[in-house]
């Protein structure tokens, strides 16, 4: 790990999966940065999308429902503690925050919030945010 052996000073990362090395003093939390944007993203070239739509569908049916099983089983937050040595308390709180389009419907209206945070920040220029519907995801899109 880079940080173990002084290669780097810091890095960003999901607070529950990396809280095992904080625990272990590999290194140290300083803080948190709340995003208004998704943790999770599936991203298909438009030539995959053109000739794999059905299979894409079915696929992304098939991890919402997923989604949704796991965010519905109890037994959910002490799996994930499990899987990811976290303490059942850290899981369920993770779970508590964490939700999945379960629908497959295009949340367009996050996008903007996001476009509009990262203008805020200027973390993108004004040019950047002109037609960025266009320029980044809404070549094509498939709903489940």
């Amino acid at each position: 790990m880079a940080l173990e052996n002084g290669q780097s000073g810091v890095f960003l990362w999901e607070k529950y999966t990396t809280h095992p090395f904080v625990v272990q003093n590999k290194c140290k939390c300083i803080g948190e940065v709340v995003t208004p944007w998704p943790c999770f993203v599936v991203a298909v070239r438009n030539e995959v999308i053109e000739k794999h739509e059905d299979l894409l569908r079915k696929v992304l049916n098939i991890v919402s429902q997923t989604a949704k099983e796991i965010k519905e089983d109890e037994k959910s937050s002490d799996n994930i503690a499990w899987r990811y040595s976290l303490d059942p308390q850290q899981s369920k709180s993770w779970l508590s925050e964490t939700d999945w389009n379960y629908t497959g419907e295009n949340p367009i209206e996050g996008y903007e919030v996001v476009v509009d945070y990262l203008s805020k920040l200027n973390l993108i220029t004004d040019n950047q945010k002109e037609n960025w519907k266009d320029r980044l995801f809404y070549n094509k899109t498939v709903s489940l």
